[in-house]
C-alpha cells in the first residue's frame, strides 16, 4: 500500500504500547532518546542489546557508529546531521511485506504530525521532542530496505 493511500488511515490512531511495538519502530524510538539531547546517547541502544561495529571506519564513515541487533532484523546508524547534531537511521531489511505494520506502528507512536511526501516516504513527529521521524521505501540492489531516519527538527525555529 502507498504512503499516500496509508498515511490518511494511521492519522487518528492512538499511541502504540512500546511493548508490543516491533523491532524498528522501538529501535526509532530509541533514536529519538539517544538524539533529544543534541549529542547521541548510546547507552540508550547498548542497554538494549544493541552491539556496536567496533571495526575501523574510512571516508565518509569514519565519524559513525554502527549498531547491529539480530533480533530487530534491522541496523542502526548515527552520524552529524547537516546543522552540526546528530541524526540516527534504522535500516530494516526484513520482509517487504512488513512494512505497512512498522508504519502503522510509526504512526501510532509518532502521533503527532503525519505527514506524506511521495509515495515511499511518510514523516512523523514526535509529540514532546525537538525531532522528525521519516519512513522511506527503498529498494536496494540486494533487495527491499526500510529506512527509518530520525532528524533533529524545531518547527519554532523554522518558523523564524
Amino acid at each position: 500500500m502507498s504512503a499516500l493511500i496509508l498515511a490518511p488511515l494511521l492519522a487518528g490512531y492512538a499511541v502504540a504500547d512500546t511493548a508490543t511495538l516491533t523491532g524498528p519502530v522501538l529501535a526509532a524510538d530509541q533514536c529519538v532518546q539517544a538524539i533529544t539531547g543534541g549529542g547521541f546517547d548510546e547507552k540508550v541502544f547498548i542497554s538494549d542489546g544493541w552491539k556496536l561495529d567496533t571495526k575501523p571506519k574510512e571516508g565518509a564513515l569514519k565519524d559513525t557508529k554502527l549498531y547491529f541487533k539480530p533480533s530487530a532484523n534491522a541496523a542502526v546508524l548515527a552520524d552529524r546531521s547537516k546543522n552540526g547534531g546528530m541524526k540516527c537511521t534504522v535500516m530494516y531489511f526484513g520482509p517487504e511485506t512488513n512494512y505497512p505494520v512498522i508504519e502503522y506502528q510509526l504512526a501510532a507512536h509518532f502521533n503527532d504530525r503525519l505527514f506524506p511526501l511521495d509515495a515511499n516516504t511518510i514523516g512523523y513527529r514526535a509529540p514532546g521532542h525537538k525531532v522528525a521521524v521519516f519512513s522511506t521505501r527503498r529498494q536496494l540492489s540486494n533487495g527491499p530496505m526500510l529506512e527509518i531516519l530520525v532528524v533533529p527538527h524545531s518547527p519554532e525555529e523554522t518558523k523564524k
